[in-house]
C-alpha cells in the first residue's frame, strides 16, 4: 500500500536560486552493494570507486561498470574514520570526532602526515574531496561548514556555510562542490563560494560519501549500504518517469493549465505497491523548492501557494514524486 504522511514543510534554500528540475537529473542509473559495515566515505581514484568502511577500517575498491569488488586496503588501527578523498596520487581521510585530515599511502594504508581541519573542536570530518590542488572538507554536525585548505600547511583559502544541517559527503567536479546532507536527505551542488545552484533528493536516507568520475556523481548510503551512480546531466526541462513500465503507478495533474487550483493524483492500478512512502516536491520554474508534502491520501488539491500559504507567481511548476530510487515528474502551468 502506498503510504503518504501528511506533513507539508517549507524547504526554500534561504532564498537561493537553483537550477530547473531536469529529466534524468538526480536519477540513479546504476547501483551495487557496498561494504556491509558502516560506509562513511567515497571517492573515485581514476579507475575504481573507493568506499571506506568505518567499522572495519578498510577501503574497498569496486569496478564502476560491474560493481564487483576488485581490491581492498587496510588502514591503521584505532582511527575513527570519516570522509575519503583522492588527489590523483594519495587518499585523504577525515576522522570522526577528530580534527585531522590524513594523507594516506595508497599502497600500504599508512598515514604519511595530517593537517588539522579548521572545524570546531569535536566536529567530525565526514566530507573530504580534492580539487584545485587543495583539500576540501566539511564538518558533520550543525552548523556545517565547508573548507578549502592547502594540503601541506593547512592554510584555509575558502570557508562557507553548508546549505544543509548535517553535511556528510563532499565531491569536487572541477567547477562546483557537491555536498550530501543526512538531515535533509539531499545532495546539493554549490559554487566554490557557497552559492546553492541546485539540489535533489538523495537515493537513500543516510547519504554519506560522494565522488565524481568525470561524468557521474557517486554516493554511498550508510542506511542501505548501497553505492549509487547518479546522473547529473542537464539536458532540458522535461517530464520524467523512472518507475519503469508495468508498475501500475502514474501521476496526474488536472486541470493543467489551471487558474485557482489543481488536483494532484497518484493512481495505483491493480496490485501496484511501492512498499515505501512517496514524497511529493513542487518546484517553481527556476528550480526553487516551493514545498514538500507527504500524505496518507494519494490525492490532494494545490491552490498555488507556498508552504506558508503565500500565493506564488504564475508560471510553470514541476511536481516530482520520489519513491526510493524511482521518481515521476510532471509539469503544470499556473495562470493568473
Amino acid at each position: 500500500m502506498v503510504k503518504l504522511v501528511l506533513i507539508c514543510v517549507s524547504m526554500v534554500l534561504s532564498g537561493a536560486m537553483v537550477a530547473p528540475v531536469f529529466a534524468g537529473f538526480g536519477d540513479v542509473v546504476f547501483q551495487f552493494e557496498g561494504p556491509s559495515g558502516r560506509p562513511s566515505g567515497l571517492c573515485f581514484d581514476g579507475q575504481y570507486i573507493c568506499v571506506v568502511d568505518s567499522t572495519s577500517n578498510i577501503i574497498y575498491k569496486y569496478d564502476p561498470d560491474s560493481g564487483d569488488m576488485v581490491g581492498s586496503l587496510i588502514l591503521g588501527a584505532g582511527w575513527q574514520i570519516g570522509g575519503l578523498g583522492w588527489d590523483g596520487a594519495f587518499f585523504w581521510m577525515g576522522e570522526d570526532f577528530e580534527k585531522h585530515i590524513n594523507k594516506i599511502n595508497p599502497v600500504n594504508g599508512e598515514r604519511l602526515y595530517f593537517i588539522d581541519a579548521p572545524a570546531e573542536s569535536n566536529q567530525s570530518v565526514w566530507g573530504v574531496a580534492c580539487g584545485n590542488g587543495h583539500v576540501w572538507s566539511t564538518n558533520h554536525f550543525s552548523p556545517s561548514a565547508v573548507y578549502e585548505q592547502d594540503p601541506i600547511s593547512g592554510f584555509v583559502f575558502t570557508e562557507f556555510q553548508a546549505p544543509g544541517l548535517e553535511a556528510s559527503g563532499l565531491a569536487f567536479d572541477g567547477s562546483d562542490v557537491w555536498i550530501a546532507d543526512t538531515e535533509r536527505d539531499s545532495i546539493f551542488r554549490v559554487s566554490q563560494t557557497g552559492t546553492v545552484e541546485t539540489c535533489f533528493l538523495a537515493p537513500g536516507d543516510q547519504p554519506k560519501g560522494l565522488g565524481f568520475d568525470g561524468t557521474y556523481l557517486w554516493n554511498v548510503d550508510a542506511g542501505t549500504n548501497l553505492v549509487y551512480k547518479i546522473d547529473i546531466s542537464e539536458t532540458g526541462i522535461e517530464e520524467s518517469n523512472t518507475l519503469g513500465p508495468g508498475t501500475g503507478i502514474s501521476l496526474s495533474v488536472y486541470p493543467n493549465p489551471f487558474r485557482l487550483r489543481t488536483d494532484i493524483r497518484l493512481s495505483m492500478n491493480g496490485t501496484a505497491d511501492m512498499g515505501q512512502p512517496l514524497i511529493l516536491r513542487i518546484y517553481d520554474s527556476v528550480g526553487r523548492l516551493v514545498f514538500v508534502c507527504e500524505s496518507d491520501n494519494p490525492s490532494f488539491v494545490w491552490g498555488g501557494t507556498d508552504s506558508h500559504g503565500k500565493p506564488v507567481a504564475s508560471g510553470v511548476y514541476f511536481f516530482r514524486v520520489g519513491a526510493g530510487n524511482s521518481s515521476f515528474s510532471k509539469a503544470a502551468y499556473l495562470i493568473k
